[in-house]
């Protein structure tokens, strides 16, 4: 239940990143496991700007950030970072 909006909200991620937020080949789609590694700064900056950790350009990923991905709000963006990490924890 903690992370329930959060889960619901990385449905959107789904299409990119596979149903299993583990990577996509065939879309371009990273692990989703690699927010493990950013902070919800980052995270924030990332889904509103495009701009990636250590101000990295991540293609695909900062075209959908820019177009679609800003309009979250910081409580959404929260709800689906906490989630992200908490998967990232347990697969460890």
């Amino acid at each position: 239940p903690q992370y329930a909006q959060g889960r619901h909200i990385s449905a959107t991620c789904s299409e990119c990143h596979g149903s299993d937020l583990r990577g996509d080949r065939r879309e371009g789609g990273s692990d989703l496991a690699a927010v493990g590694g950013y902070d919800l700064t980052q995270f924030r900056r990332l889904l509103r700007t495009g701009v990636g950790a250590n101000g990295r350009d991540l293609g695909e990923m900062s075209e959908v950030a820019r177009k679609d991905l800003h309009v979250f709000t910081d409580a959404e963006i929260a709800a689906l970072f906490a989630y992200l990490r908490s998967r990232a924890a347990t697969e460890r």
